[in-house]
């Protein structure tokens, strides 16, 4: 057993668990002696609050620490005292429910980590990745963090990667010159070392920013909200499509949710597809086999890709993506398809016909169930799937066939179960 001086990592997910998991695994370290059995166990059980502050005060080596749920002010204020080689650390806040002495409101939420919380973990240069809570509605009480407590938490940390907060198009947008000394932020750079941003409200002006102060950027998350006021939302997503496309951001993984798959896609793609890795696309329109060449011809080096989609996912003559067949998604590893009443042959033509080292496939249909066997069966002809691990669909059919009706046996076998319309097969 390590001297708790010596831990590495530490998670603390829920104040429920205290006894059971806590007590159980490390009570000798922590100098618990009396075994689970003693039902006056629970007499002896400090309050959570001090359990946690008493013993992350002797646990400097701390690399990782998971304060899901329980974080407050008060013990953020112990990690930046007592943690300083920390690179990972999780502070989603403890909560509970707003109330007086003589009333309690249980449709508002309290919570405990607010700018003063995170100002405490300013010391923690080594501080790579930051879990915080994605958005704070407007209906929450209590202690809140603000734009400018996530800014100047991101200008101090010179190692930051990644924050996990769904609004930092604002906190990029919202830094000026004013929060510089001699041309240099606190973090003693004239950027942010930031790899990876979600943004819910893009805009070209956000992209412009995100391009001046985050130049190492390589992951992007954005959404355009249809319900943004004063602009139509879909002249936002292509204006900032091309924008990216103009850009000197070299991104390897993108997400793009409620975004038109068109003309504006179709040239960040040409331009920047060279670069993606991951590309994510949650489009409001329908998705046509002419997208899913595009992608194929211009993004070489796609090692994912999800496509999700409300409408059809449009049929296509055979003849018009034959002769892509041998060029296209000859690096893809995992595939996700989701949409309605789709090609489904057709789009595993295109997708995996080449993708030799194919480890998961996902496929959705939410409209008529369709048979889905025909299809890959077809495909294993050509591609054999060596290297498929996981294949989860959900409106299709994988029947499995008598063996006596194909020659050699039928290669899905002993892969598949079903779920009423879901359908989860796996490689041993």
């Amino acid at each position: 057993m390590y001297r708790m001086g010596q831990l590495e990592k530490l998670c603390f997910e829920t104040v429920n668990k205290y006894i059971i998991e806590v007590v159980k695994d490390l009570r000798e370290s922590f100098g618990l002696h009396t075994p689970l059995t003693d039902p006056g166990i629970q007499a002896i059980s400090p309050s959570p609050s001090t359990f946690y502050e008493d013993r992350i005060r002797r646990m400097s080596n701390l690399v990782a620490l998971n304060l899901k749920m329980v974080a407050t002010d008060d013990l953020l204020r112990i990690v930046g005292l007592h943690c300083p080689n920390l690179q990972l650390i999780d502070i989603i806040s403890k909560m509970g429910t707003m109330q007086t002495i003589s009333t309690i409101n249980a449709l508002k939420l309290e919570f405990f980590v607010s700018d003063a919380g995170l100002r405490y973990l300013h010391p923690l240069k080594n501080l790579k990745r930051i879990i915080m809570r994605k958005i704070v509605g407007s209906n929450c009480g209590g202690k809140l963090v603000t734009y400018e407590g996530i800014r100047d938490l991101v200008m101090t940390l010179p190692k930051l990667e990644y924050i996990r907060y769904n609004n930092m198009g604002f906190v990029v947008a919202g830094t000026d010159s004013s929060c510089m000394v001699n041309g240099l932020f606190p973090n003693g750079l004239d950027h942010f070392n930031l790899r990876q941003l979600h943004d819910d409200h893009a805009s070209v002006e956000h992209i412009e920013k995100m391009e001046k102060l985050c130049p190492k950027l390589t992951t992007l998350c954005l959404y355009v909200p249809p319900t943004s006021p004063g602009h139509d939302f879909r002249v936002v997503a292509e204006n900032c499509l091309d924008r990216l496309s103009t850009s000197p951001l070299e991104l390897g993984a993108i997400s793009l949710r409620a975004f038109p798959c068109g003309d504006a896609f179709h040239r960040f793609c040409s331009v920047k597809g060279q670069f993606l890795k991951n590309l994510k696309m949650h489009t409001i329109v329908e998705i046509s086999m002419k997208s899913l060449l595009l992608i194929g011809k211009h993004c070489p080096n796609l090692v994912a890709l999800d496509f999700i989609t409300s409408t059809t996912l449009a049929e296509s003559p055979r003849q018009v993506f034959e002769p892509y067949q041998g060029k296209l998604f000859q690096k893809l590893e995992h595939l996700t398809v989701i949409g309605q009443n789709s090609d489904l042959s057709a789009i595993l033509r295109i997708c995996a016909y080449n993708a030799l080292y194919l480890e998961t496939l996902q496929i959705m249909n939410y409209g008529f169930i369709k048979s889905a066997r025909s299809s890959l069966l077809r495909l294993m002809e050509h591609n054999t799937l060596e290297f498929l691990r996981s294949v989860v669909s959900y409106g299709f059919e994988l029947q499995p066939t008598p063996p006596d009706q194909i020659p050699g046996g039928d290669p899905l076998a002993g892969k598949s179960r079903h779920y009423g319309r879901r359908t989860v097969c796996r490689n041993s």
